[in-house]
């Protein structure tokens, strides 16, 4: 499985490799890009940075909200770091997405956690996130609907998103519905926690927790908290725009904030490297919008989206370890 996963990885930054090639040197004008990334306004690329300072912040408060219904009290630095494994995972291996969670499982379950209360609230992470997330790029959609000719195609996939992230959370806040999409994973939630040493319990354990973190008050705050944290990224692709296109029209970056969403959908390389760069700059086209420009900002865009999480995830790795090795 590992051996084919590697292919697949490889495969795929291929593909990315060749996306990224013709949008550079094709679609847009690769001496353009550079010319824009190089005059780029330096306050505007550290508004960005702050952007997804609160990103991070909003994220990690939503997840260390779920632990509050189930009597955890993790710390924040811990959260901050298994997040940063987990993006960094997530982005060099995008077509297993699920390592970046089960890696937080494990290490979770290291740090002392017991597998009924850091299960839940990764389940209750990657629901909620997801929910803020498409909650504010409904509303781009909005706008963008009422004020281009987009594609309904692509709004569309948006909001089947929504509607399956709302199916989500009512499964898991059902106690039936819960048990069975439980029993669905059993063995391979066992065959990781047994890898740690541990026990994963009984799956009445994992249900019960899981449905009275759903059916919670925090878990309608940490929804909370993931829309603030999602919003600050769209904000964050409008400084980096504004960086290298001062008058690009406020629609553009909304725009660019709901391809980036389709495009990652069906992206086979890592991070979607290459191959939502492409995608993005052809739908703003509708708008007739510079694909250098477009392209720049994509570009500049990466350093927060690809760059800096997988850096953040190298370091973080050691870090965890010696927190597991004092424990």
């Amino acid at each position: 499985m590992e051996r084919s996963l590697l292919i697949k990885t490889i495969l795929g930054a291929v593909a990315g490799a060749i996306a990224l090639y013709l949008t550079l040197f094709h679609l847009a004008d690769v001496d353009e890009v550079l010319r824009a990334l190089q005059r780029a306004d330096v306050a505007w690329i550290l508004a960005a940075g702050a952007c997804e300072v609160l990103w991070f912040a909003a994220c990690v408060e939503g997840w260390k909200k779920t632990f509050e219904p189930l009597g955890g009290r993790p710390s924040r630095r811990q959260l901050f770091l298994m997040y940063c494994v987990k993006l960094m995972v997530n982005n060099l291996i995008s077509l297993a997405r699920v390592l970046g969670d089960a890696i937080r499982v494990y290490y979770g379950i290291r740090l002392g956690w017991s597998a009924a209360t850091v299960i839940p609230t990764i389940v209750a992470d990657i629901v909620l996130g997801n929910a803020g997330y498409l909650a504010v790029i409904l509303l781009g959609c909005a706008i963008v609907w009422c004020c281009t000719e987009v594609s309904p195609y692509l709004i569309a996939a948006n909001g089947v998103g929504a509607v399956a992230v709302a199916g989500l959370w009512a499964l898991f806040a059902s106690e039936r519905t819960c048990h069975e999409a439980y029993e669905s994973v059993r063995d391979l939630v066992e065959a990781l926690v047994r890898r740690v040493g541990y026990s994963v319990g009984t799956v009445d354990e994992l249900v019960d927790s899981t449905v009275q973190l759903f059916r919670s008050k925090e878990a309608r705050l940490a929804l909370l908290q993931y829309t603030v944290g999602w919003a600050a990224r769209v904000l964050r692709l409008y400084c980096v725009t504004w960086a290298v296109w001062p008058t690009a029209s406020p629609l553009i970056p909304l725009v660019m904030s709901v391809a980036i969403r389709g495009s990652a959908v069906v992206s086979v390389s890592p991070g979607g490297l290459g191959i939502v760069e492409g995608l993005t700059t052809g739908v703003l086209t509708v708008l007739e919008a510079d694909p250098s420009r477009v392209m720049a900002a994509l570009l500049l865009d990466r350093l927060y989206s690809f760059v800096i999480p997988v850096a953040l995830g190298a370091v973080s790795v050691p870090v965890l370890e010696r927190y597991v090795g004092r424990g």
